[in-house]
């Protein structure tokens, strides 16, 4: 089964991996992977950064066209916690739109979103990002996909695709 996964943020990531439950033994394996692209825009007093829709959706055209063998695609859920600021809500309400419809332009309408707390608590991955980098790199034998501190997003995208292969549904 080979699956797309994603962790949002305009400092996320996305990851195919490709992950076979019926061999025992034989590791999942990452397939493809990299950051969201994002793009930096001027905001009243101050410059932050957004996703760039037009290069997800040219990103996605090439991961998602027909024929490339992706079967499922698995995205992290964005929640507001409790106490956040206005700002931060908005950015994370226009993050999780911008995906949809991305995915859902590609023909991705029923993609599954995942609370983080279930596909953490399913593989073992503590909250920690070190850790849970720590944890991909023995889940996947291997930390060649991100051997950087800041390289977190993509070993927890590659996690949220394993998750999505290893559950039914």
């Amino acid at each position: 089964m080979r699956v797309l996964g994603i962790d949002p943020g305009v400092t996320g990531a996305w990851a195919v991996v490709d992950c076979c439950a019926d061999n025992k033994g034989v590791p999942p394996e990452v397939v493809q992977l990299g950051d969201l692209p994002v793009r930096t825009i001027h905001m009243s007093r101050r410059d932050t950064k957004r996703l760039d829709v037009e290069k997800l959706d040219a990103l996605f055209a090439d991961l998602l066209a027909p024929g490339l063998g992706i079967d499922r695609v698995v995205v992290e859920r964005l929640t507001g916690a409790p106490g956040i600021t206005s700002t931060t809500a908005f950015s994370l309400g226009w993050t999780a739109a911008v995906l949809d419809t991305v995915l859902t332009a590609h023909g991705w309408k029923d993609y599954k979103a995942t609370h983080p707390s279930a596909w953490k608590r399913a593989l073992l991955v503590p909250a920690d990002k070190s850790a849970a980098k720590a944890r991909a790199t023995k889940l996947f034998r291997s930390d060649k996909h991100w051997p950087k501190e800041k390289d977190h997003n993509r070993a927890e995208a590659a996690l949220i695709a394993l998750y999505g292969a290893l559950s039914k549904g």
